[in-house]
């Protein structure tokens, strides 16, 4: 349609295919622009159907938080004592799992002890680690 709208600026100076490209290409051009300027759908919602604590949530910054910065360090030198009074063996299994990230096999390997074993120690080391921790994690779930 858009061709035969246009025939008339059509010069002889050209050929007709070449013509015909060009205004195929501009029409795609059109249609990429148009295709990128539309407003892609999707919800739309009010600010004021928000509520201020959300609002205050997410645009106040954070601050530091002396409370909550205290309650950490408790919480990790609480964690770093539960993990010293484990037994030394189950300790390394546990280090070597958790911060070193080993399968079972190697650290089964590397103790020379069962894969059992390795078993055993990082299940008694979490119970036991529960238990030490209950009351300083008592609002996470262990």
């Amino acid at each position: 349609m858009r061709v035969y709208k246009t025939i008339d600026s059509f010069r002889d100076d050209s050929r007709f295919e070449s013509w015909l490209l060009v205004v195929a290409h501009n029409m795609h051009r059109n249609q990429l622009r148009m295709l990128h300027s539309v407003r892609r759908e999707g919800p739309v919602q009010s600010l004021d159907g928000i509520g201020t604590q959300l609002i205050q949530e997410h645009l106040v910054s954070p601050a530091p938080d002396p409370l909550r910065d205290s309650m950490d360090r408790e919480r990790l030198q609480a964690l770093r004592d539960a993990i010293d009074s484990l037994p030394p063996q189950m300790r390394r299994v546990l280090m070597l799992r958790l911060s070193f990230g080993l399968k079972y096999r190697e650290i089964a390997s590397m103790m020379q002890v069962s894969i059992e074993t390795v078993k055993a120690h990082l299940h008694q080391s979490q119970a036991r680690l529960k238990a030490a921790l209950a009351e300083h994690f008592s609002d996470f779930d262990l």
